[in-house]
């Protein structure tokens, strides 16, 4: 499994405290663009992930962001109703945003099913989208998802919120901050199962200079070609630069490689999860690409930020530091304005030229905030709390 997997850690630490877990998701990979589960002939299917029950079914495919792309949430919003409707039911329910129709999906089936309600706000939508697509502000697709919005808002018993600040936002829609919970995105070190070496990596990429490493989705919000702007700057120097990911941009972004011969940029597909830290053991600075825009005073939380603290590297984010708290205060890695490309190229210069030992202890920094703050025991314990607490007020009310 590659990407974020949010969702099986908790569903993983729910299982150690002898919570029975059923997670319903697509089995359309939205990152390979491709489905990996079910037959032709498949309806569902309930797979056992480290004890937590998956439970896949079908939706559409799409490789943009278009008409396809909200077909398939909304074939997925009715499929999983559908089979919520079947499998065990549940005590509670938890659903997922930032896609609001599958969260709006999970609420109708807790109404139907007569169980309290739980969302995770993994993003802010449509905020989001309009501050990436400031011309759909006033698109009447957009006003109905801010009507999904606060109406998920206000019928959740509590919120979970993956960055801190999302309280504020959510605060100033009318909501209560007394049901709005803070619970990070974070790596779980036990949950690493590696299949293969450092050293298979090493030989695979064949990596034998100063490497800068990006890994996760390309994506608009992503910013990738900056990525390669910073490569193209730094073609007579020893450093080469690998992307492992895969996204909508993907596409464009090998043609743009291979048309304007940037010879120190490598692009490959993501590897599983179980390995990211054998591949991240052999390069010197990890890289997180941002657009500079106001949608990340909020703050970031993604995933990949983690898998680069735990993996005791020195990271290099192309924002304000304040929109990046994990590594402020840790002091494991490093800013640069994203529109400032001399900027970025003297930060990067900067780390190149540093002893190995200094780098060494900027990343270690990051491991050791991560494993002492965010472990996977507090995180769970944070969620178990969470969860009982909404079952002792339903209960009480």
């Amino acid at each position: 499994m590659t990407g974020g997997t949010r969702h099986l850690d908790f569903g993983i630490e729910l299982v150690k405290r002898n919570f029975k877990v059923y997670i319903i998701s697509s089995d359309f990979n939205v990152h390979k663009l491709q489905h990996m589960k079910l037959s032709k002939d498949d309806y569902y299917k309930v797979e056992n992930v480290s004890g937590v029950n998956f439970v896949w079914v079908k939706t559409f495919t799409y490789k943009k962001n278009d008409l396809q792309r909200l077909l398939n949430q909304i074939i997925f919003s009715i499929e999983m109703y559908r089979v919520g409707r079947i499998i065990e039911k549940p005590d509670i329910i938890m659903g997922v945003s930032p896609q609001l129709i599958t969260a709006l999906s999970a609420l109708f089936l807790s109404i139907k099913l007569k169980k309290p309600f739980i969302s995770d706000i993994l993003d802010l939508w449509p905020e989001s989208l309009i501050k990436l697509k400031p011309e759909m502000k006033h698109n009447p697709y957009t006003w109905f998802l801010y009507y999904l919005e606060r109406l998920i808002y206000r019928k959740s018993k509590s919120i979970i919120v993956c960055v801190e600040k999302f309280k504020n936002h959510i605060v100033s829609k009318g909501i209560d901050e007394k049901k709005i919970h803070f619970i990070s995105n974070c790596t779980y070190p036990n949950h690493f199962t590696p299949d293969k070496t450092v050293e298979y990596y090493k030989e695979k990429y064949n990596i034998n200079k100063f490497t800068i490493a990006y890994t996760g989705a390309i994506g608009v919000a992503n910013n990738p070609y900056l990525i390669l702007d910073i490569a193209k700057r730094l073609e007579d120097k020893p450093i080469d630069f690998l992307i492992l990911g895969e996204g909508p941009l993907r596409e464009e972004i090998e043609k743009k490689i291979e048309n304007d011969n940037i010879k120190n940029v490598k692009i490959h597909k993501t590897i599983p999860k179980r390995n990211i830290l054998n591949f991240l053991a052999n390069v010197d600075l990890c890289l997180i690409t941002v657009n500079k825009t106001e949608l990340y005073k909020y703050g970031l939380s993604p995933n990949k930020l983690f898998d680069y603290m735990l993996a005791g590297k020195p990271i290099l984010i192309t924002a304000k530091p304040e929109y990046s708290e994990f590594v402020k205060d840790s002091g494991c890695g490093f800013y640069a304005d994203p529109e400032n490309l001399d900027e970025i190229v003297s930060t990067v210069m900067k780390i190149y030229n540093m002893p190995k030992t200094e780098r060494e202890e900027i990343g270690k920094r990051g491991k050791d905030y991560i494993l002492k703050f965010y472990s996977e025991q507090s995180l769970g314990d944070k969620l178990e709390e969470v969860i009982n607490q909404t079952l002792s007020e339903v209960t009480n009310s």
